[in-house]
């Protein structure tokens, strides 16, 4: 993992969505990105899980329904408007000058920080210009790389639980406590478009404290039942 995180002073230029999501994601991630306008204008980074030694058909699967170009990451790219994926069984992270850097997970270890490297990535490089989103998944990934996200006075979105194949992932990033909103796809879509293409609008997505250690006890009772 990433070294510790401190406040960012001079986050990279622009803003930068960047999304986990597992079991399920595909299509949440087909109809996220079917949401968003052609004239979106951050990167968007995803770290979606998939095995290694396999020929993936993500990126032609997402470019069907994206109005946005869909492309493989790949180390020293340089990000712009558009969608970048980890490739299968990699981690990918955002570096200096919004370029991207790609490795490999340790032999024999499933790539499910995936998400987590990710976001830990994105809170340095960006800070408060960063928006974090977990989409449908087992297990717990981008729980604490949201955490950093957040730290960083950034915005951490999750798919409502209730609209999530799977919804592991977005629950554990509700119990953290730092989760902004719990939305619908088509909701959630809505909301990062309004912040990133709206002056004005963004501060409307500000809440507070309280609010987000309420979502994580209502995540917190759900879960005991």
């Amino acid at each position: 993992m990433l070294a510790a995180l401190h406040p960012v002073a001079h986050p990279s230029s622009g803003s930068l969505v960047a999304i986990a999501s597992s079991a399920g994601g595909v299509e949440a991630l087909s109809s996220f990105l079917g949401y968003l306008p052609r004239e979106f204008p951050s990167p968007v980074l995803i770290a979606h899980h998939l095995p290694r030694n396999r020929n993936s058909r993500l990126r032609e699967i997402l470019q069907r329904k994206s109005p946005l170009p869909v492309d493989w990451g790949e180390s020293g790219l340089r990000t712009g408007p558009g969608v970048y994926l980890a490739p299968p069984g990699d981690y990918m992270v955002i570096e200096p000058e919004n370029r991207l850097r790609i490795f490999p997970a340790a032999a024999g270890q499933r790539s499910l920080g995936v998400g987590n490297l990710l976001f830990d990535s994105v809170a340095l490089q960006f800070g408060d210009r960063a928006i974090a989103i977990v989409l449908t998944g087992c297990l717990a990934d981008g729980a604490t790389g949201a955490g950093a996200v957040r730290r960083n006075g950034g915005r951490v979105f999750v798919q409502a639980p209730a609209d999530c194949e799977h919804s592991d992932m977005p629950m554990a990033t509700m119990l953290t406590g730092t989760v902004d909103f719990a939305l619908p796809l088509k909701t959630l879509a809505a909301a990062v478009t309004a912040i990133l293409m709206n002056s004005g609008v963004a501060e409307l997505f500000r809440v507070a404290d309280s609010y987000r250690l309420l979502m994580a006890n209502a995540a917190r009772i759900e879960m005991e039942r």
